[in-house]
């Protein structure tokens, strides 16, 4: 008695295993609340009082946060290889621009005004200790990020 092949594509097949979590959705997920954490994060810079310093020093750290998270789309876009989350990273540098200029905008109207200065509320007004850091911190943002918004719009924009 000759004994019978049965071809592997005959047996029945188990059914595939449900991975307990996926890694898609998980990762979706992260970028999600991570894009989430650094807008909050940014948003406080507008509030007073909630660092120590004065105006120009948390600007700086306003303009340094984007500078960050450009480095961070540098790295994770040539060396991780990670084309979604390099883009979430420009999207939110393009996103935190806007708070930038409007804390600058504060900053340059609390030193050149052309008339009376209204009353701002405290948490509303940002004050400029002299002509010349006003000078600096608006070349030094025009220098800093006017190419980081020109880089990540190039990056997001689709042909």
């Amino acid at each position: 008695m000759e004994p019978v092949i049965i071809p592997p594509e005959a047996l029945p097949q188990a059914p595939p295993r449900r991975q307990a979590l996926d890694p898609e959705a998980l990762t979706r997920a992260l970028r999600i609340a991570g894009a989430a954490l650094v807008v909050a994060s940014a948003s406080t810079f507008m509030l007073q009082h909630w660092q120590s310093g004065n105006d120009i020093g948390r600007y700086a750290m306003l303009v340094g946060q984007s500078i960050l998270l450009a480095a961070a789309a540098y790295f994770v876009g040539l060396t991780v290889r990670e084309g979604r989350s390099a883009r979430t990273f420009l999207a939110l540098v393009l996103g935190t621009i806007p708070v930038s200029f409007t804390v600058l905008g504060g900053l340059v109207y609390s030193r050149f005004h052309l008339e009376a200065l209204s009353p701002l509320p405290h948490y509303a007004s940002w004050v400029a200790p002299n002509d010349l850091s006003v000078l600096f911190a608006f070349v030094g943002t025009l220098v800093v990020l006017v190419p980081l918004a020109v880089a990540s719009m190039v990056a997001l924009a689709r042909g």
